[in-house]
């Protein structure tokens, strides 16, 4: 009797575990068909080993085995990376479509085309993508690189009386290890280094793999081409939220102003456009404007915060990032006093926030060496275009 009971406890506890398995197994089924309908599989390609599916699609996130009964969500992330269409990256926000493990994408920026053929993403996002995809290029090589001369095995950490132990584990079987010493601090760091870098290496490559899909269906799904889509006798009828290039460059040159006074007697040049200008330096200067398809004014005057008044030789606009910049010419800078001139009027730049390298170009010349037109364009092509 004994022996029977001992058995009926063991077969209701052997009950118990089947029910658990199974409900398991129906948890862990789920989830692979998540995974599966994600990557556009249907549900008759689910194989019978459901526990060792969803165990392959934590692994392309770098988790473990223990994480796969609580967390559903994070399972479906790198599964969908298999196959998943552009639909459904769209229906989950923004910031877990272009996050990996905590990292975020800045959305701040828009799209200022001047060509239709130019990369739509670096417009819009102001180069982030691009420079992002460009940077996790870099990291890949690069632990790809420390991957391959790393050690071989893995390191176990383990406390024993408030003492931390470390532990090379090579062979599979033995998930144990051999016990590290002390002084065998440049082993322990190494396979603490490389751990690292796998799980750098996976999350770097999954990041890359959603920008890459980011790029196509913004390319084709950008708001701002609503209204390039637009018949004309439709663009009339409606504002759009982001003026067109060619609207905001009308909008610029509309806007009137006052340019500098000649002084009687001045000698005065005019350039293609018929404008009056001081020199035959700022002629060559106006026509390359003209030429690059550059919009600019001559003369234009800026309000100082005290109230004073000067005029850069050229206004320019930078029609892709829809920024104003000022081209400053000095034609005489081996005359100490016209040097000592344009040295106070760089500071009156200085004083209005407008600094070399951002918001002003400067060509220059001496009485021994002319304007040199071809560095001059390609200033003008750098700062405008």
């Amino acid at each position: 009797m004994r022996y029977t009971g001992n058995t009926a406890v063991k077969n209701r506890n052997s009950t118990k575990r089947s029910a658990r398995g199974r409900q398991f197994l129906s948890r862990g089924r789920k989830q692979a068909l998540s995974c599966r309908r994600a990557a556009g599989e249907g549900e008759s390609s689910i194989p019978s080993r459901d526990r060792k599916q969803v165990l392959s699609c934590r692994k392309a996130a770098g988790e473990g085995a223990g994480s796969i009964p609580s967390r559903g969500r994070k399972q479906a992330l790198p599964c969908r990376q298999a196959g998943e269409g552009a639909g459904d990256i769209l229906s989950r926000s923004r910031k877990q479509a272009l996050s990996c493990r905590g990292q975020q994408v800045n959305y701040s920026g828009y799209r200022m085309m001047r060509d239709r053929n130019e990369d739509v993403m670096m417009n819009k996002y102001g180069g982030y993508v691009e420079k992002r995809l460009e940077y996790l290029e870099k990291v890949i090589k690069e632990k790809e690189r420390c991957f391959r001369k790393s050690p071989e095995g893995s390191l176990r950490i383990s406390r024993s009386r408030n003492r931390v132990q470390y532990y090379h584990v090579t062979e599979k079987g033995n998930s144990k290890g051999k016990y590290l010493k002390e002084k065998e601090q440049k082993l322990i760091k190494a396979l603490a280094q490389k751990k690292y870098d796998e799980k750098i290496l996976k999350c770097a490559i999954m990041e890359k793999n959603l920008l890459l899909r980011m790029q196509t269906i913004y390319t084709n799904n950008c708001i701002e081409d609503v209204y390039e889509l637009l018949p004309e006798s439709r663009r009339g009828l409606v504002t759009p939220i982001i003026m067109t290039d060619e609207q905001f460059v009308n909008n610029w040159e509309s806007q009137p102003f006052n340019t500098n006074r000649f002084d009687e007697g001045a000698p005065v040049f005019l350039s293609e456009k018929n404008e009056k200008m001081r020199s035959k330096s700022e002629v060559i200067l106006a026509n390359k404007f003209l030429s690059l398809g550059i919009p600019y004014k001559y003369e234009c005057p800026i309000i100082c915060d005290d109230g004073s008044v000067f005029y850069p030789d050229f206004t320019g606009l930078n029609v892709r990032k829809r920024k104003v910049i000022y081209t400053e010419h000095f034609g005489k800078i081996d005359d100490d006093r016209y040097y000592e001139k344009n040295m106070r009027k760089l500071r009156i730049y200085a004083s209005q926030g407008i600094f070399p390298g951002d918001q002003l170009c400067m060509t220059w010349e001496t009485e021994s060496h002319p304007l040199d037109i071809k560095y001059a364009e390609s200033l003008l092509r750098h700062y405008y275009l």
